[in-house]
């Protein structure tokens, strides 16, 4: 069955006369240090971003150089609670609306270019979970955006911002990605409140998915005309861009068609996209393909609630098909239909009989927590990368330690939403020289092992110290200079009086302030923390091939310092299709962690 909501436990709580007002009271409290945070944010991550996402020629040149967030809060409301379904998490729906007075000035190749108002709104959701019977009767929260919000920035000097390509877009989807980077799924805030308990902080941040939406594109019928041919009528070259949470697909293009079929035998072409909550939603996006130019949008489905479309696609017994109406890129109607279908799909420990059919047959689950044993002339920050092939034998190159890893373009879309999966002439024969090289480097001749899967971990971070946190040490000083002791500010900051004084004596101390520096470096490269979960969906062929898992460790010059290939046969034997490390790589170093699988049912 589908993710559904138990509307017999929901409460409403108008935001008028109950709590809103009191948690936008609280929001207003806390405010001064909220704006600290994304202050910080925007210099840290942001800025960063931008850089990275403009044109070579402008890389670098983007500087935020005064950041004031005014004093507008935001605003929270309407406010829903209920208990979610098959558990008995509580999941609290909370509506935040934030339209800033902001004052933020960057600098572009040398160009003055203001920002004046951000304008955010979106459904913030907040899990309480797992139940305890003790305080605080739940062990863990988490707090997420299931859809990412609605973002528009309006900026001053609109002239000068536009004499340089690409920087509205840029900066727009820079901070939506720095927000969906840290709170829209699947990413999340997560707190753990029971260090007791057998969910830990990476569990309660990388949950497994509730299950997956198997999605079918079939045909388009009436698209728009968006090219003008030298002989005969308009027509269009349209493929589909479909966006759940993180993953974006995108169908193959069909020529000179207005109404498309997708699909060899015309029943259409599947996808599958994790779900991690019910209240996402599918986003769907028709471009019209060019050769010379970018492509054009020629239609956008409106936002498609999960349990909506699975509803309207639910035959006697049968997945049967829907037709989803297609508005144009200035939003009038009539801009065709697409007729799709969807599925839902649980994940079990138990393979179901007879095997399932389509795009994926499996999820796997790959918990990376910390590395040891790393050997010498290694640079941090490290990366864990874990790949799954498939073959008729296990004949397969390996990275051994040591062994530089060359990067390979994984043609993903970009932040904005515009494919990336139609490449130009040139740079379809570069990537595909690029694919022969790799090819030759990556495979013994002959070799018949394919990759199914891949993914990485962010870049490690050094194990967290028991000295004071970042965000108490301001406060520790400002407390000193008022004339505080030790134990009225270990007191005040609800911490241990150790931890008070060494922080102080390492500021009074330069000498002291470099050992720690160094001893923090040093522990970054002995023992660099992880703390994540790969998902990774495995294909059919899994199911019916050799297939090897490949954990490499690479450090920040993407130099190997350990690699191990399992049999995938070892998850499938393991108690409850759960792998526990520590995983012994080539060269010494260890992996802390675990594998789990689920079959797709």
């Amino acid at each position: 069955a589908p993710p559904t909501h138990s509307s017999a436990k929901a409460t409403d709580i108008n935001s008028d006369n109950t709590l809103s007002p009191a948690l936008n009271s609280l929001v207003q409290l806390l405010w001064p240090r909220i704006k600290e945070y994304i202050g910080e944010l925007l210099q840290t991550d942001v800025e960063p971003a931008i850089n990275e996402a403009l044109p070579k020629v402008f890389k670098g040149s983007v500087k935020f150089t005064k950041v004031s967030l005014g004093e507008k809060c935001p605003c929270l409301g309407p406010l829903r609670v209920e208990r979610r379904q098959k558990s008995d998490d509580i999941e609290v729906s909370l509506g935040i609306r934030f339209d800033s007075d902001l004052n933020v000035e960057l600098t572009a190749v040398g160009v003055p270019v203001g920002i004046c108002r951000v304008s955010l709104q979106g459904q913030l959701v907040v899990v309480l979970g797992p139940t305890m019977v003790a305080p605080p009767f739940f062990g863990g929260v988490q707090v997420f955006f299931a859809n990412p919000p609605q973002l528009d920035i309006h900026f001053l000097g609109a002239a000068r911002v536009a004499d340089i390509p690409g920087l509205r877009g840029t900066v727009r989807a820079a901070v939506a990605d720095a927000i969906a980077g840290v709170c829209v799924l699947p990413r999340r805030i997560a707190v753990d409140l029971n260090e007791d308990d057998a969910v830990d902080i990476t569990d309660l941040t990388y949950p497994e998915p509730v299950g997956i939406l198997r999605f079918t594109l079939q045909a388009g019928r009436d698209l728009i005309a968006s090219d003008i041919t030298m002989f005969g009528p308009r027509t269009s070259d349209p493929y589909v861009v479909a966006t759940l949470g993180c993953k974006t697909w995108t169908s193959p293009t069909v020529r000179k068609c207005l109404n498309p079929t997708w699909g060899s035998d015309g029943s259409g072409l599947a996808v599958d996209f994790p779900v991690h909550c019910w209240r996402q939603q599918l986003h769907i996006k028709v471009f019209d393909w060019d050769f010379s130019s970018s492509d054009d949008l020629i239609g956008i489905a409106a936002s498609l609630d999960i349990n909506e479309l699975l509803t309207a696609c639910r035959g006697n017994n049968t997945v049967s098909s829907t037709e989803v109406p297609l508005l144009s890129a200035a939003g009038e109607p009539g801009a065709g239909t697409l007729v799709v279908s969807a599925e839902w799909l649980e994940l079990r420990a138990l393979r179901p009989e007879p095997p399932l059919q389509g795009p994926s047959i499996a999820h796997l689950s790959a918990k990376i927590l910390h590395a040891t044993g790393i050997p010498g002339g290694m640079d941090s920050p490290f990366t864990v990368r874990l790949r799954v092939t498939a073959g008729d034998n296990a004949d397969i190159a390996i990275t051994p330690a040591g062994a530089t890893v060359a990067s390979e373009d994984t043609g993903c879309e970009d932040s904005s939403g515009q494919p990336q999966h139609q490449p130009s002439l040139l740079g379809t024969m570069a990537k595909g020289i690029a694919s022969l090289r790799s090819s030759k480097t990556s495979q013994r001749p002959n070799s018949p092992m394919t990759l199914c899967a891949e993914a990485a971990t962010s870049a490690s971070h050094p194990q967290a110290s028991l000295g004071l946190a970042e965000g108490l040490q301001s406060a520790c000083t400002a407390l000193a200079g008022r004339g505080e002791s030790a134990d009225e500010i270990a007191t005040l900051l609800g911490v241990q009086r150790h931890q008070v004084d060494s922080f102080l004596d390492i500021q009074r101390d330069s000498a002291k302030t470099c050992k720690a520096a160094k001893e923090a470096l040093v522990n970054a490269v002995a023992r660099p923390c992880f703390d994540e979960v790969l998902q990774l969906l495995l294909p059919s062929r899994v199911g019916d091939e050799h297939v090897l898992l490949e954990l490499a460790l690479l450090d920040k010059h993407q130099k190997c310092a350990g690699n191990l290939q399992l049999p995938f046969s070892q998850v499938l034997e393991a108690d409850g299709l759960c792998l526990e490390g520590p995983f012994k790589l080539d060269g010494g170093a260890e992996l802390a962690g675990s594998l789990q699988l689920r079959w797709l049912a």
